[in-house]
């Protein structure tokens, strides 16, 4: 009866395995690279890689899904012509994408974007003669057979046993089946219900770059990085060259002049906590509602610590502050490195230089790990431990952003490591001072200002842990917000207080309360961690030490 909805259940798994042969046939081919995989890490490569397969398998069952909605209502030949010529459109597609990206990945390093396109339309004639002998043979055979081969498969599967010509009956009964495929398709496509949508992120689960590759689908990575692809050499050109490399030059000469450093730790290679608190500023800290501060604990661990007066954060977005934070690279204006995985893995960043080190690296959130490819880029980063809202149970997803910061704090004192001789960075992620602020708290009528001093009620009972159970003594504490946010309220971007914002370091492992006034921003913690700990910064090419 339902002759249209088999046909295109067997075209959407026809596509999904096509595309996991594909995972075994670039594994082969790169067999080099590949020699030490094991059966858990293909498993693995498989299982991540799969959201992708299944996001182009929908977007690819789409247009026949569409034309069997149409072929309930409108009997004609010209369906099924259209329906071939379409199966035959995506197998060269599938096929030619399919070839390219294996053959190139060898040269580039990372599956096929747009890249490629760009240094071919500027050149054919440079772009193939760069090919060997033998990548043109297997070019020129490869794509034709694998196209061949794609079509009598996909072919089959859409055709086999069903007509799209034919007479139908109980035509809204299709009609109503047909629209439920068309909104698992849409599921499908843009990955679940969650905040983030699908995202290279998704195939990421190693902090190997060659593993998280093989796991990705190169016609996903080529449809993204097409729809980000900007001009990036035209935007905010405000100086001419010979001025932007002066002032560069300038910059990377105090750079190499930092060498007085004031001690600031009485150990030089204490356990790091970096909580990156959701929108907090310098403002909300200096805030009173109805007599009582808005952040009290986190005003007296400024007190009772080392404060930087002077720091602001480099942009609006919790992305890109991150990215300023952990890399000390400065934030895009519009757009983030961190939506795109190529750039974004080779950065440097604090947990990299610190995992070099010795240091065992953890990061926790409450919130969905890959909204704009942050798992792809923390991966890229070296934390092997991420632990993000999946790995609660659901009687705690009770925020729109997954799980509320008390429930985040309590799993990491449960979790913290327990080996006492090797270092680690513990890196917490807050959210619940976020839109729509809603938290199992009440101290303030106003929902945002609340809020926030929920959030420092947590910094307090998760320090008093630390402090009880001995962890604060050997610990460095750092307390960067990702972005000034939602209070004071509708501050002008251009005016300083919109990103003033506190730095503050505590725990056992501080010297004394301090301090210091020198101007400074999120790019600046690497340095200054960095050189504290007798690590080389020299890498974070725009970052100061304060």
């Amino acid at each position: 009866m339902f002759k249209r909805t088999v046909s295109l259940l067997k075209l959407f798994l026809a596509l999904l395995i096509l595309f996991i042969i594909q995972k075994f046939l670039f594994i082969a081919f790169h067999y080099s690279i590949y020699s030490d995989l094991d059966i858990n890490i293909l498993a693995k490569i498989i299982k991540s890689g799969l959201p992708l397969d299944i996001s182009i398998s929908s977007y690819l069952v789409s247009i026949p899904l569409l034309l069997a909605i149409i072929s309930i209502f409108y009997r004609s030949r010209k369906i099924s012509y259209i329906l071939k010529a379409y199966i035959l459109l995506i197998s060269i597609l599938i096929s030619t994408i399919f070839i390219i990206d294996l053959q190139l990945y060898s040269y580039w390093g990372f599956r096929l974007d747009t890249t490629p396109i760009f240094y071919f339309l500027s050149s054919p004639k440079s772009a193939l003669a760069s090919l060997s002998l033998s990548e043109f043979i297997i070019g020129l055979i490869g794509i034709p057979l694998l196209i061949g081969i794609t079509y009598w498969i996909l072919n089959k599967a859409t055709t086999s046993n069903t007509s799209w010509t034919t007479p139908n009956t109980a035509r809204f009964k299709k009609f109503g089946v047909l629209l439920l495929g068309a909104g698992l398709c849409f599921l499908g496509i843009r990955g679940g219900w969650t905040v983030s949508t699908m995202n290279l992120s998704r195939a990421y689960f190693s902090t190997n770059e060659t593993f998280n590759h093989a796991a990705i689908n190169p016609i996903f990575s080529l449809m993204e990085s097409s729809l980000k692809e900007q001009n990036f050499s035209k935007q905010f050109q405000y100086f001419k060259e010979d001025k932007c490399s002066q002032l560069l030059e300038d910059l990377y000469l105090r750079k190499n002049k930092e060498k007085d450093i004031k001690p600031l730790l009485n150990q030089n290679r204490p356990n790091v906590f970096l909580i990156i608190l959701e929108s907090f500023s310098i403002p909300l800290m200096n805030e009173k509602h109805n007599g009582n501060m808005i952040t009290p604990y986190l005003n007296s661990l400024a007190k009772e610590g080392i404060l930087f007066s002077n720091f602001y954060a480099n942009s609006f977005r919790t992305d890109r502050g991150l990215v300023s934070i952990l890399s000390g690279y400065p934030a895009q204006p519009n757009t983030s490195i961190m939506k795109y995985p190529r750039k974004a893995q080779s950065l440097p960043s604090i947990p990299a230089s610190l995992k070099e080190n010795s240091y065992d690296l953890y990061y926790y959130y409450g919130g969905d790990i890959n909204f704009t490819n942050q798992k792809a880029y923390l991966k890229s980063a070296g934390y092997d431990f991420i632990l993000s809202d999946s790995d609660f149970p659901i009687t705690q997803k009770l925020s729109k952003w997954g799980v509320h910061d008390h429930f985040v704090f309590q799993k990491v004192i449960e979790t913290l490591p327990k080996d006492k001789n090797t270092p680690f960075l513990c890196t917490i992620q807050t959210s619940s001072s976020h839109e729509p602020f809603e938290v199992p708290y009440e101290k303030f009528t106003n929902k945002k200002l609340n809020a926030f001093a929920y959030t420092d009620n947590c910094i307090k009972e998760f320090v008093q842990a630390l402090k009880s159970n001995g962890v604060w003594d050997n610990s460095l504490i750092i307390l960067v917000p990702d972005h000034q946010g939602a209070y004071p309220e509708n501050l002008d971007n251009a005016s300083t207080t919109r990103y003033h914002i506190p730095l503050i370091w505590t725990g056992g492992a501080i010297i004394e309360s301090l301090q210091i006034e020198t101007i400074g921003s999120q790019i600046d913690l690497a340095s200054t961690l960095l050189e504290q700990l007798e690590i080389d910064s020299s890498k974070f090419t725009f970052s100061k030490n304060m």
